[in-house]
């Protein structure tokens, strides 16, 4: 008979003993890797603003950095780990905030500033509500050196 021949029990180190082994090995490693991924997803220190929170949060009492984006935006899926960084970086300071905003929900919010292409990112400076434009380079590290600039 043709394929493996997959009677039990099978010799430990034959292909079909380490084929069955790296199978359960995979299938049972899936929901960890899931987890993780959704702990992570879940553990961010971007805050997602909306209509309802907008203008809590950029009021002019911090710097706030805010990347208007698209789900869809390959850009945006590009920046979004350099985006963490960044957030990570200013996770404990009470001065600066690091926020996104999804613009095929918060239309209104993104036509009030001007939003036309994704990702756009604009710094809104302490005691300030309108916002600087920013077009330097798209590095946790490029957009960690700006911020530290202007906020300190």
């Amino acid at each position: 008979s043709s394929g493996i021949n997959a009677e039990w029990p099978l010799r430990p180190g034959s292909f079909e003993y380490l084929f069955n082994l790296g199978t359960y090995r995979a299938i049972m490693s899936a929901p960890i890797v899931l987890l993780s991924l959704i702990s992570a997803a879940l553990s961010s220190n971007v805050l997602d603003l909306t209509a309802s929170t907008f203008d809590e949060v950029v009021n002019g009492d911090k710097n706030v950095f805010v990347e208007f984006y698209a789900p869809w935006c390959g850009h945006c899926k590009a920046l979004a780990p350099e985006y963490e960084i960044v957030a990570d970086a200013y996770a404990k300071e009470s001065n600066v905030a690091i926020a996104k905003v999804d613009c095929t929900i918060e239309k209104d919010i993104a036509a009030r500033f001007g939003v036309t292409g994704y990702p756009t990112l604009k710094f809104f400076k302490k005691g300030k509500t309108e916002p600087e434009a920013y077009s330097s380079g798209r590095t946790a590290d490029d957009i960690v050196s700006l911020v530290t600039f202007i906020s300190y």
